[in-house]
Formats: structure tokens, sequence, C-alpha cells
């Protein structure tokens, strides 16, 4: 049989490893991390991949500073931190809103409001759509023109395939077209970028509404920490702070978006 001191010291070496779990378990607890990729203006990196900035960046500092958890974002690519979230393997996830998360989440909480939008150069005649026909667009490489309706599609020959949103604005002002097709957030951000002002386009059309989203995960339901993240969440959502955010980084545009 042990001896009463060998009793005695496993007792002590388990309250040992209970309070160590104990304090592993609370560090966790405290850890909120999201997942997001690195798409200016919602995340801004440097070299390094050291975060920067970014409008997402900057509010969950915010919702840190109101509620005082650890809060982390993790800089992943789409397809990884897709498979993560729908998997369990990840809690939480920056992303599309009715992008098919929705399945594999407790609550989907709207961030920003996106807008497919119709831009045209305030230079050029554009009175609607209609006169969309004549003008040379701009397209994300990739994507498609049929966000714009049959009727007042440009032919083939005026419709050009750009790999980034920060090419079509730079292009648009080295007048290589007429308008573009993009997200607003991101035609706004680059156009701000570039020193530009809403008077430098046409009153953008909308074609297709959407919003970035923050998907929280089965695993977060009832969480108490996770509880007092989305109500801090929430509440910097509808803050002063937070529209300072996106004038931070849209300037004027901040206004008209969505």
């Amino acid at each position: 049989m042990p001896s009463v001191l060998t009793i005695w010291r496993l007792r002590f070496l388990l309250a040992v490893m209970a309070i160590a779990a104990a304090c592993s378990y609370a560090r966790a607890a405290d850890d909120i991390t999201i997942i997001a990729q690195d798409i200016e203006p919602l995340v801004i990196t440097d070299q390094s991949g050291a975060f920067t900035g970014g409008i997402l960046v900057d509010l969950l500092q915010l919702v840190k500073d109101q509620s005082g958890q650890e809060i982390r974002l993790a800089n992943k690519p789409t397809k990884r931190g897709l498979a993560e979230y729908s998997i369990g393997k990840s809690k939480a996830i920056v992303f599309l809103i009715n992008s098919g998360l929705e399945e594999h989440s407790d609550q989907t909480i709207p961030l920003l409001p996106v807008t497919r939008v119709y831009v045209a150069k305030a230079s050029v005649p554009f009175r609607g759509l209609a006169d969309a026909t004549k003008l040379k667009t701009a397209v994300m490489l990739g994507a498609s023109i049929n966000a714009l309706p049959v009727e007042y599609r440009p032919p083939e020959e005026n419709i050009i395939s750009v790999p980034s949103v920060d090419q079509m604005a730079s292009m648009l002002e080295r007048n290589r077209f007429d308008a573009i097709i993009g997200s607003d957030l991101f035609v706004y951000y680059y156009l701000r970028k570039m020193n530009k002002k809403p008077s430098y386009i046409h009153e953008p059309v909308p074609l297709e509404k959407s919003a970035i989203a923050l998907h929280l995960g089965p695993a977060t339901h009832g969480n108490p920490e996770w509880q007092t993240f989305t109500q801090a969440l929430r509440q910097a959502l509808d803050s002063p702070q937070y529209r300072q955010i996106l004038h931070r980084y849209l300037g004027s545009f901040a206004k008209a978006l969505g």
C-alpha cells in the first residue's frame, strides 16, 4: 500500500494539475478567435503579415476596449477558413451573408452592408442604366456581367475584365473605361485612396445587395464568453465610434455605403 506521505504527494500533484488546467481553461475561454481574410479595407497587413489596420481590425479593438476580452484575428486563405469553420474546427468567421454558412452557424451578425453597384465617371454622360449600353465597363476578372440586366449590357468588346478593384479604380482615372461594376465598399475605399470625392462619379446604381457578417458556430451557443463578446459587438456597431471608423477608411463615401 502507498504510504501516507505518498498519498499526500499524489493529492498535491493532482491539486496542482487541477489549478493548471483551470488556468489553461480560463486563458482559452478568454481567447475569442475569429477567422478573416486579408482583404482591404477590412484587414490591412504589412509585408510580414502583421495587422496594421482595417475596418474589422479597428472594430474588434473597439469591442476589446469595451469587453476587456482578448480577441484574436486569424488570417487564413478563404478556402481553408471556410473548411475549418464548416467542420467546427473554428468557431467564428467573417464572410458574406447568404453564402451557405448559415446552415453551420448558431447566429449571424451583419457587420457591413455591401452592394454591387454600377459606377460611371461624372465626366461621361449617364442618366441611368439605359446609358450603360454605350459605355466601356470594367468587371472583376472571373466575375460575371450578369448583375447588369441584359437590356443594359454593353457589347462584349466594351466589357473589360480587371484583376482587382484597386486596378479598376486606377484605370478608371486614366480613362481606360467609363464605368465599373463592383462592391461599393471596395470601390469607395480605393477611390478614397486616390483622393477622389463622391462628385467624381455619378450616383451609383445598386444591382445586388448583400452584407459582410460575423458567423458564429454552434460551439459558441450558450458560452458566456461569446455572449459577452456578441453583446459588446452589437453595442460597438451602433456606436458613433464605429461610424468614425468607417469614415476613416471611406471618407465622405461612407454615407453612400449600402
